[in-house]
């Protein structure tokens, strides 16, 4: 009777590769996915006991592993390798424990160029600039460290005047609806005030990058002073007044939206000094006269064209005044001659009606003829589908010879379809075109800027493009309450004040700035090789260097 060895029911070479897998899948796991410890331990406890198993059923060939000439030189060379990737982590430890940062990316995507460091480094040593906070809305550990470095250079260039944290929309969500943050990866801007963020001057960027980044650290440290006074008349509308006819909508965008300081103001508070006109602090100031059925006495009115006479910027929105001998504001001849001869332009005494493009009356005129260059409509003028309801307004005309040192531009027409009645006709009831009525199309908003003294003023023959139920047209695409708005941001130099922001660093495009494209799964893999595939493969060189020594020892 003879011992014959059994086979064990499982080969032993299968466990060995079972176990080799399942170590390599879970390291995989620990390193590209930290979600899924678990799953990784369940692999390493695998890996294991497929190895343990592979010694207890294979005893020869894990005798001839553990001893001989093959542990010598196949030992040797595993633990070589062992020994070049504990060395390259140390390096890396170290050099990222020393801080040192090099750059090597050819669009310097992770730190600052020089322009833009000049100018960051000018906004730290600036004692009059506020601090800013950087709040990036990242969800994963991968974006946080590469954002890091270019965040860090902020952080010193600035004189650590910018600060950052990151912040996780998806378990913060609260913080991020404060921001108006919509998706993972967006960057807020804010400005500090007594070591708080004030966050009407939050501004968002979309991705990271150094232009749009330091252009928007830039805009809300300069945050301008920009002021708007509403001169009270009798009729005027009221910023306070929330009820459709009042102004208060208006107020709440330019105030939240674009950071204007407004105030109802008398003349009595101009004359006492209550109110400053010509406040040398402030990047901007405009008077605005919205409405009024009675003309102005000379005593106020020169108030005003002292103002304007100085360089001040109003706007002034023409309202109605139906009673026999009686003349609105902006229709009163003191008022107008003064524009006539100052400006070359005034308001006239006749309304214009449309009997084609018209709202429910003819005297509710629709009309699209915007000018397409100018800062008050540039911003609509070529958009489809838009456009302005002016109720009851007055025409504007030029004087005939009109001062040479002002530039008047015409904003927006009436349609070709229009007419205009004077005041005493409509009073009659006298509607129905005739053919003695003027025809359009009627300028119905002018701006006018004079070049000697740097006044700016822009008149509106309507008053209800500022009121609250105007605004509710938006939706629909009727554009009151933008132009309404346009014209105070203009005649206070809001444009100009932030587009003569520095702006340092719009680079011209090069080859290496196009974006290299890859998928999901390409990124996977892309992370997959330089994470575990270099260093990992060269343990499995190592390995197989040994398992052939192995073999030819056994062989002989």
């Amino acid at each position: 009777m003879t011992n014959e060895k059994q086979e064990p029911l499982i080969p032993p070479i299968l466990l060995l590769g079972l176990g080799i897998a399942s170590i390599l899948v879970a390291i995989t796991i620990a390193f590209t996915n930290s979600d899924n410890l678990v799953l990784a331990l369940i692999a390493a406890g695998v890996g294991i006991g497929s190895l343990v198993g592979w010694g207890f059923l294979s005893q020869d060939q894990f005798s001839s592993v553990a001893s001989g000439r093959a542990l010598r030189f196949g030992g040797t060379s595993l633990l070589v390798t062992l020994i070049v990737i504990v060395a390259l982590i140390a390096i890396y430890a170290g050099v990222r424990g020393l801080n040192l940062r090099l750059d090597v990316t050819q669009q310097e995507n992770f730190s600052l160029p020089e322009s833009a460091r000049e100018l960051i480094t000018a906004y730290g040593n600036d004692p009059t600039q506020p601090p800013v906070r950087i709040l990036a809305f990242y969800n994963d550990a991968a974006s946080r460290d590469q954002a890091t470095l270019l965040f860090d250079d902020f952080v010193q260039t600035s004189n650590n005047k910018i600060s950052y944290e990151f912040v996780d929309p998806d378990q913060n969500p609260v913080i991020a609806e404060q921001y108006e943050i919509t998706q993972a990866g967006q960057i807020a801007v804010v400005r500090l005030e007594n070591g708080q963020p004030n966050l009407e001057t939050a501004l968002t960027v979309n991705s990271l990058s150094q232009e749009s980044l330091t252009n928007t650290v830039i805009a809300v440290a300069a945050l301008g002073d920009f002021r708007l006074y509403v001169l009270e008349v009798e009729n005027g509308l009221s910023i306070e007044n929330e009820t459709p006819s009042g102004m208060s909508i208006y107020n709440q965008i330019i105030t939240e939206n674009y950071q204007f300081t407004t105030q109802s103001i008398s003349i009595f508070d101009i004359t006492s000094g209550t109110v400053n006109l010509t406040d040398p602090e402030a990047d901007g100031i405009v008077l605005m006269i919205p409405g009024g059925t009675s003309a102005l006495d000379d005593e106020s009115l020169k108030v005003i064209t002292d103002y304007l006479d100085g360089g001040g910027d109003a706007v002034i929105f023409a309202d109605v005044n139906v009673e026999p001998n009686e003349e609105s504001l902006a229709t009163a001849p003191n008022l107008n001659e003064y524009l006539a001869r100052v400006y070359g332009v005034n308001f006239t005494n006749s309304l214009v009606l449309d009997d084609r493009q018209n709202f429910q009356s003819l005297l509710a005129i629709v009309t699209n003829s915007f000018d397409p260059a100018h800062p008050v409509t540039e911003t609509f003028a070529s958009t489809n589908n838009v456009a302005l309801l002016f109720d009851a307004s007055h025409t504007l005309q030029f004087v005939e010879t009109p001062p040479a040192n002002v530039v008047l531009t015409t904003l927006v027409s009436s349609g070709p379809d229009s007419y205009s009645k004077s005041i005493d006709a409509l009073a009659a009831e006298n509607v129905e075109q005739v053919d003695t009525d003027p025809v359009g199309p009627f300028p119905i908003a002018i701006a006018a800027e004079n070049q000697t003294n740097g006044s700016r003023l822009v008149l509106v023959g309507a008053s209800n493009l500022l009121n609250n139920q105007s605004s509710q047209f938006s939706g629909s695409g009727v554009v009151n309450i933008d132009l309404s708005w346009n014209t105070a941001l203009w005649t206070a130099g809001f444009f100009e004040f932030y587009e003569n922001l520095p702006r340092g660093i719009r680079r011209d495009a090069r080859a290496q700035d196009a974006p290299i494209l890859a998928s999901d799964n390409q990124l996977t893999l892309i992370n997959f090789l330089s994470t575990l595939g270099i260093p990992f493969g060269i343990l499995l060189l190592g390995g197989g260097v040994w398992f052939l020594r192995r073999s030819k020892v056994k062989e002989s």
